[in-house]
């Protein structure tokens, strides 16, 4: 019992946000520099996905990977092609693209995502300007 109560301090101290000074943080981010896309990268991050993109990534899910909170396994993938189609077509995405089944019953907490958001997020797109924006040192388990 010891050990979750040390989990639920530390989680209790890490979410809980302290009122910050407005001032310290412009000072602090004052002198970052963040990466930006130029003009002609988010030009084309911004462009609509197509279902050539979606049908790779499809492709490129393993179908060993755990299901999300719909419990659809990732070997049923090819089946949400014809869903992409219409999401592409009506440019909504569905609320199961928002939902995570959270986990903290290891020692590193993960979130399950579904099938349909983990397809999403593996458009040869993503992966490619992501270099550009985010050090190798903090991608972990992104790409």
């Amino acid at each position: 019992m010891a050990i979750n109560a040390e989990f639920k301090l530390f989680y209790e101290k890490l979410y809980t946000s302290e009122a910050s000074d407005p001032t310290e943080v412009d000072d602090f981010s004052a002198g970052l520099t963040l990466p930006i896309l130029g003009d002609s990268d988010r030009n084309a991050m911004e462009k609509d996905i197509t279902l050539s993109e979606i049908n790779i990534a499809i492709k490129k899910i393993k179908s060993s990977k755990a299901p999300g909170p719909d419990v659809f396994a990732a070997k049923l993938t090819p089946l949400l092609f014809k869903v992409f189609e219409e999401i592409l077509e009506r440019k909504i995405l569905p609320t199961t693209m928002t939902q995570a089944t959270v986990s903290c019953e290891s020692y590193r907490p993960i979130s399950l995502l579904n099938c349909d958001c983990k397809i999403l997020a593996k458009t040869s797109r993503t992966t490619s300007f992501l270099p550009k924006l985010v050090h190798i040192d903090q991608t972990g388990f992104v790409v």
